[in-house]
This record gives C-alpha cells, sequence and structure tokens, in this order.
C-alpha cells in the first residue's frame, strides 16, 4: 500500500482549544497554524503590546522517534537565536508555562507562499525571483551560522504585506554539533521538495538547502512542485533518477534564464549545484534584473530598483593626461608627460599593433555579454596601464573602479578596498560585504543602464588564488552586476580554476597582450612624442640604434619600453639634445623613472661613444634588423 505525502495531525487535540489562554505575557488569540512539532497562535504580548506568534509543542515521544521533543524542541529558538539576519523570523524567547512548553516568534503580517500559490495558481517570474532572492539570503545567512534549515518549502516562506518574505519553521534544523554527530542522515523535511542524497540516507548539508529552494522556485513558477506523484515511493525515485523538467514545459512564456536557475539548483549531484546559497542569491539577481529589465516588466513587490536613467550617447571619457614638468617641458617642449600610460592619450595620435587590437577588444567587451575579461601578459607588458586606461574612458559612461590588486593595502583586503572604493560599508564578513557590494553595483546597473566595470591590476599568480579574489570572481560570473577586468599574469588562469572558478563557458575570456616588435616600437615611440609635445615644438628625432638598443632592452614589454623612452627623454634634455642616440637608449635606467629632480645624479655621456663592447652589441642587433654593421674607425 502506497505511503501517503500528507503530514499526519499532530497528537493532543487539546492544543487547539486554548484561545484565551495567557502563557507568560501573550494572551493566545488564534491559531494561524501547523507544523510538524507544534500549533501556532497569534498572541498579543500585553508587556510590549504587538502580536506575537506562539508555536507550543505538540510532538508526542511516538512522534519524535527516539529524540526528546522538549529539547528538540527547544533547540530550534537556540538555533534562531545564532542567526541574525532580517529574513529569518526571529525568536523573541522560549518557556514553559504549566504543561506548555512554547517559543514566541516574530508575527509577519501576510501569507505564506505556498497560500499565494493556492490561490493564484502560480506566482508572476519577478515577484517569485524576488522571494527566491531573500530566501536564499536568509539561508546563506543560516548557513553562515552553521545551522542547516532541513526543510525549506513554500509553507515556510512567510510573505508580508510589502513583499518582504521571510524564512520560517526551523524545527527540522540541525547546527553543525548535530551534523556532526551523525544526526544529519535522518530524512525529515517535505517529500517534495528533498534532495536525491537525503533519499539516499547521507548527510543535509547547505547543498540540501539549495536544491529545496530550487524545488521551491520551480512551485512558485509553476504552481506544481518539480516531481509530483502520488506517493512517497514515487516521488523519491523522481528525485533519485527523473531528469530535472524545465518549467517552461508548464509556463510556455517562462523566460530561460529562470529555467536555467531551477536546472542548475536542481542538480542530481551536490557539486553540480550552486555552491552555495550565496552563490544562488548572485544568480537569482541577475535573473530578475533581466525581468524587471525585459519589455513590460514592472518592478517585483519589495523591490524598488532606482529610476533607470536612459543611456545618452557620448564619445568615451579619455584618461587624464598628465602635464609635463621641469627640463621635459622647459628644456624639450613637452606639453604633456611622454609615456606615462598606455598608448598615446591625444586625439589623433596613433596607436600601434598589437595595442590597437587589444584596446579595441576591451571596448567591445565593455558593450557585449563577456563578464570576466582577463588581460594577460608577461611582466611589465603593460596590462595594468591599459586596463587602468579603460577604467578611465568608461567612468564617463558607467561606474569604473580601479584598483591595483597586488599592492600593500595597509592591513585592508582587496574585498575591502574595492568595498571602500564602491561606498559601500563593510559587514561583519567577507561574504556579507562582497553581498553587499553586488547589491550596490545592481542598484548602480539599473540606475546607468550600463554594468559597473571593477579592474583589477597586478593581480598574483600564486599558488593558491586569495579567497577574496575568487569570491569577487565569483560574484562577477554569479550575478552579472559588475563587470570585472583583470590584468594579470599567464598563470592567473590556472591559479583560479585550482581555487575551484570556472572559467568556462560564454562569461569569460582570455585577452593576451603580446610583447612589442622593434617595427611596433618605433611606432610607438614615435606617436608618443608626436602627441606629447607642444603644437611649436621642433621635432624629436630617434635614431635607428637608439630604437635597436631599446627594443633588445625592454624584450618588447610596454611598461618597460615606456619607462626606457622616458628616462631616454631625461638624459636628453639634461644634454640640450632633440636626438635620442644610442647612448641615450643604452644609459637610461629601466628600473625607474627618472623625475624633475634627478637631473643632477644623471650619468653623463663619456668622451668617446661607442667603446667597442657596445658597438659589438649594437652590431647584433643591426644583423637582426637586416641593416649594415656599425661604421668602425669614425668617432
Amino acid at each position: 500500500m502506497p505511503r501517503s505525502i500528507a503530514t499526519p495531525e499532530p497528537d493532543g487535540a487539546d492544543l487547539t482549544k486554548l484561545v484565551g489562554l495567557k502563557l507568560g505575557n501573550y494572551r493566545l488569540e488564534r491559531i494561524i497554524g501547523r507544523g510538524r512539532m507544534g500549533i501556532v497562535y497569534l498572541a498579543k504580548d500585553e508587556a510590549l503590546l504587538r502580536p506575537t506568534a506562539i508555536k507550543i509543542l505538540s510532538w508526542s515521544v511516538a512522534e519524535a522517534k527516539g529524540q526528546d521533543p522538549v529539547q528538540w524542541f527547544l533547540a530550534e529558538a537556540r538555533l534562531v537565536a545564532r542567526i541574525n539576519h532580517p529574513r529569518v523570523v526571529q525568536i523573541y524567547g522560549a518557556a514553559r508555562h504549566g504543561d506548555h512548553c512554547y517559543i514566541a516568534m516574530e508575527y509577519v503580517v501576510g501569507s505564506s507562499a505556498e497560500a499565494l500559490v493556492a490561490k493564484a495558481g502560480r506566482i508572476a517570474p519577478d515577484v517569485a525571483t524576488d522571494m527566491l532572492l531573500q530566501a536564499a539570503s536568509a539561508l546563506d545567512a543560516a548557513h553562515r551560522s552553521g545551522v542547516v534549515h532541513r526543510d525549506v518549502k513554500p509553507a515556510n516562506l512567510l510573505v508580508g504585506e510589502d513583499g518582504v518574505t521571510k524564512l520560517g519553521d526551523f524545527g527540522m534544523a540541525l547546527g553543525s554539533a548535530e551534523v556532526g554527530a551523525g544526526n544529519a542522515h535522518v530524512r525529515v523535511g517535505t517529500p517534495y521538495y528533498t534532495a536525491p542524497e537525503i533519499w539516499r540516507g547521507e548527510p543535509a548539508s547547505p547543498a540540501s538547502d539549495v536544491y529545496a529552494l530550487g524545488a521551491t522556485y520551480f512551485h512558485l513558477l509553476t504552481g506544481t512542485p518539480p516531481f509530483p506523484g502520488p506517493d512517497v515511493a514515487s516521488v523519491e525515485q523522481a528525485h533519485l533518477r527523473a531528469p530535472v523538467p524545465d518549467p517552461r514545459t508548464l509556463v510556455p512564456n517562462l523566460p530561460e534564464s529562470c529555467a536555467a536557475l531551477v536546472a542548475r539548483a536542481l542538480a542530481k549531484a551536490p557539486r553540480e549545484r550552486h555552491a552555495s546559497a550565496q552563490t544562488l542569491l548572485w544568480d537569482g539577481r541577475r535573473v530578475l534584473q533581466e525581468l524587471v529589465a525585459a519589455p513590460g516588466a514592472g518592478a517585483a513587490p519589495g523591490y524598488r530598483p532606482a529610476a533607470r536613467r536612459p543611456a545618452t550617447p557620448r564619445a568615451a571619457a579619455r584618461a587624464p593626461a598628465e602635464r609635463a614638468t621641469g627640463p621635459l617641458a622647459d628644456v624639450l617642449g613637452f606639453r604633456l608627460r611622454p609615456f606615462a600610460g598606455a598608448v598615446p592619450a591625444d586625439e589623433g595620435a596613433s596607436v600601434v599593433e598589437p595595442l590597437a587590437a587589444v584596446r579595441a577588444r576591451v571596448a567591445e567587451w565593455a558593450r557585449d555579454d563577456v563578464t570576466v575579461l582577463l588581460l594577460s601578459g608577461g611582466p611589465h607588458s603593460g596590462c595594468g596601464a591599459l586596463s587602468r586606461q579603460a577604467a578611465a574612458e568608461l567612468s564617463g559612461e558607467r561606474l569604473a573602479i580601479a584598483l591595483d590588486a597586488g599592492a600593500d593595502g595597509e592591513g585592508r583586503t582587496c574585498l575591502q578596498r574595492l568595498c571602500r572604493a564602491a561606498g559601500v560599508p563593510e559587514e561583519a564578513s567577507d561574504e556579507a560585504s562582497l553581498d553587499a557590494l553586488v547589491a550596490r553595483f545592481t542598484e548602480e546597473h539599473h540606475a546607468r543602464g550600463a554594468p559597473p566595470v571593477v579592474v583589477l591590476d597586478g593581480v598574483p599568480a600564486t599558488q593558491a588564488a586569495p579567497r577574496a579574489l575568487v569570491r569577487i570572481v565569483e560574484a562577477a560570473l554569479w550575478s552579472r552586476s559588475f563587470k570585472l577586468l583583470l590584468a594579470a599574469e599567464p598563470a592567473v588562469p590556472e591559479a583560479l580554476a585550482r581555487a575551484g572558478v570556472s572559467l568556462r563557458g560564454d562569461a569569460f575570456t582570455l585577452v593576451a597582450v603580446p610583447a612589442l616588435d622593434r617595427a611596433q616600437i618605433g611606432a610607438h615611440v614615435r606617436g608618443w612624442i608626436d602627441a606629447a609635445l607642444a603644437p611649436r615644438a621642433p621635432p624629436i628625432l630617434v635614431s635607428p640604434d637608439a630604437l635597436l638598443l631599446l627594443a633588445l632592452r625592454s624584450e618588447g614589454a610596454l611598461e618597460r619600453v615606456n619607462r626606457i623612452a622616458e628616462n631616454m627623454l631625461w638624459l636628453a634634455a639634461a644634454e640640450r639634445r632633440r636626438t635620442l642616440s644610442s647612448w641615450h637608449a643604452w644609459a637610461a635606467s629601466d628600473r625607474e623613472r627618472w623625475s624633475p629632480a634627478a637631473p643632477a645624479t644623471l650619468p653623463r655621456r663619456p668622451d668617446r661613444w661607442p667603446p667597442t663592447e657596445v658597438i659589438d652589441v649594437i652590431d647584433a642587433c643591426r644583423r637582426g634588423a637586416g641593416l649594415p654593421p656599425w661604421p668602425r674607425g669614425k668617432p
């Protein structure tokens, strides 16, 4: 005979006749719910004059299956007391009054999500997704407090009249001690929302709560659980073996993003689901963003995005130019500091390949659907300068933040510095801070009509990627609330993959920044000089040997090219020369940028130049370039 799914009536019918009874400060007024462990009354707190939900233990010893009903009942109050979150029904206290053991809880004026579905048939996608977000936020707080709920379902989502959804009924929840003791193996919860591993007798975990919330989301969207059945056995087999159903078979016009979220949350293997309730929250936030932005869509109750301003076409902002100072300005006539960025910053200045192609790809990325762009190159490749310039140019149309991820942040993590730059107050934990950051970026996305851009320069290729960086990348990939540009060494993708970050699919792309060849270095140097000189300043010439030595010393790495080339100009200014020769390319520092205070300490040209050993190097460079050897015997 098939096992019935119906929840049995609690033992102790007398508990239904307690209207008017006073338990402590609470006067019972009417029954508002029944659960596995107790009957819930609406009561009036006669001390604080507020409505309160009173849950009275009704579980018998037989139903407790060997557990102490009172201790299990009180464990609910203790577990919820650990969780301080606005989307969790709060516990006011627990006590015994005569024969009655009760918990005083926050009273939510409204209905359960189950009642809303029963009344309307199903819930609109934007409203259902908003409920999912709030429930996922509550679950994340519970999991971070070491609590596994084990009974997530529509009946336990309490929806207030203002659209605020709260997660309640932690009567089946387990804390970390109970999970460690093996109690997580005991199957509880409602069969329609129970994860496959629980049916197999495996321990309850945050992943099983994610599954239950995914099944709840399916029910809200369609009006039916994902695996309905006439008895427990058929439901069990469906959870274990049946493919994840597509909710669009029941609601054809449902957006694909809703179906994709359901498919991930209901994956049979826990490792294939969202990695955490917070990840599910980010994914849901992205779905809601798409739903709200869709033509004709309205904001879900309780969800108040900032008014979206129509995008206005505008020219991209350019990186702020740095004015030239000292001998570079006074002697050579530069109006801008040369080689102070990735590419010439003036209008009309030529941008050489491969820099032009990289800049074009970054500009394309800012407009396309790819979330994470990794500019990868060797040391001094110029990835950092290119990424910082991209942030400056994008800041004219959206929020853009650039940080040096490898810099010493005075004891502050990259995440903490990012929160400060975005104007987000730090929360008690990194997870809470990151969620607040994602919420801030989501609001900014709605306000400006374009996702914010975060640029992280100098990302280290450590053996184990820093947790903060990993979480930032995961937040970008899952929430799609902001775009992330990483300027990093080639080994960084592998380090992120080892840390569990999936860099596959259409949300991630890698752009290599190759070294410049000799011809490109020459065009880059001349383009920068032409762009930075004052309009009436005499030209500055660069000898072929100077460019060959510059290419040799820099190895084509853009940042080293810029550093050596600027220092060549300091040497020329000290000599009041307007031609950059092999001496300047040989003597210029490749380790530091000289400044206006440097001329007194600059190296001085020897009386005879070049010496034999330098001629040998120049000759080798000339042979590589197909040029005749140095004319020996001439001064």
